[in-house]
């Protein structure tokens, strides 16, 4: 494909997606740069080379990608969740949860966002606005594994051990797997499995 198309940004771009899909970073953000190059004003490369930093752990250049792509196009609403991610990872509490706000007024129907803004409410410790957004993101995702797996540790850092076990249960029937430790502490607290 490249060799058909080398001065493609959509081409470079594409080819930084399947490498960075590959665990390929430094060569997805390759790919992503010289897209920017051909096309500065294309937005997704740079929220594509954005989350290739965020893997690579270089979240500083990552929320940069993320804002330029903001910049480029205000109404994308991964980009928001995407920097959301970033600042999160450094723990900006405060700019996470503003980001992911943003991404869910753009797109209500975003379970991702609510999803990631209810992690960053766990790790804040207030679980009461962590179920809310778990909640949230299961109803607009029935099978969002995670997400039940997650409103357990938040019901189970409230006490409410019995919607922690059927979140649990039901994380179990959609073939994720409970981290151990929860389900050994929620035994410990309760006296019983499940």
């Amino acid at each position: 494909m490249l060799a058909l198309a080398p001065n493609s940004a959509n081409v470079h771009n594409d080819c930084g997606n399947v490498l960075d899909a590959e665990g390929q970073y430094e060569r997805a953000i390759w790919h992503y740069t010289r897209a920017i190059e051909l096309a500065p004003g294309l937005v997704k490369p740079y929220n594509n080379r954005g989350c290739a930093y965020g893997r690579k752990g270089d979240y500083d250049r990552a929320i940069c990608d993320f804002t330029k792509a903001i910049e480029l196009k205000p109404d994308f609403a991964q980009a928001y969740n995407n920097r959301g991610n970033a600042y999160n990872n450094m723990r900006d509490f405060g700019q996470a949860i503003r980001d992911y706000t943003k991404a869910i007024e753009l797109k209500p129907d975003y379970a991702e966002a609510y999803y990631n803004r209810a992690y960053t409410c766990n790790d804040m410790g207030d679980f009461g606005r962590a179920i809310r957004d778990y909640t949230k993101a299961i109803e607009l995702k029935a099978d969002y594994a995670n997400a039940y797996h997650n409103r357990a540790t938040a019901h189970f850092h409230l006490k409410e051990y019995d919607n922690a076990w059927a979140d649990v249960k039901k994380c179990r029937q959609l073939g994720g797997t409970p981290n151990p430790g929860l389900v050994k502490t929620l035994i410990e607290a309760t006296g019983r499995t499940e």
